[in-house]
């Protein structure tokens, strides 16, 4: 009755290897034809499906981030806000040493 038993337990032992060695392989497969049919506008499609609509706290790689508050601020302006004369005074104003008189 032990030999039986053992020969039992032998048996579903194989199965259950037989069971995971079928499903590994379906599931190989499965992510062999995932994979080829996967390309940038899809990977990109399913990024926009899943997105919560919230900023995520920092964006960029290799050293270039993005904070959140970047993508909000207003763009540089191209035009000098003011004129030539007053910026030429200012800078002058800061250049001076205390104790030389204005000239």
């Amino acid at each position: 009755m032990a030999q039986g038993e053992a020969e039992s337990i032998r048996l579903k032992a194989q199965a259950d290897a037989e069971a995971i060695r079928v499903k590994a392989d379906a599931q190989a497969d499965a992510n062999k034809k995932i994979s080829e049919s996967l390309d940038q506008n899809v990977i990109s499609w399913q990024a926009l499906q899943n997105w919560s609509g919230n900023y995520p706290l920092v964006l960029g790689s290799s050293g270039n981030y993005i904070l959140p508050g970047d993508l909000f601020t207003p763009p540089a302006r191209t035009q000098p806000r003011y004129s030539d004369n007053a910026l030429t005074s200012v800078r002058g104003a800061v250049d001076r040493k205390p104790g030389f008189p204005i000239t």
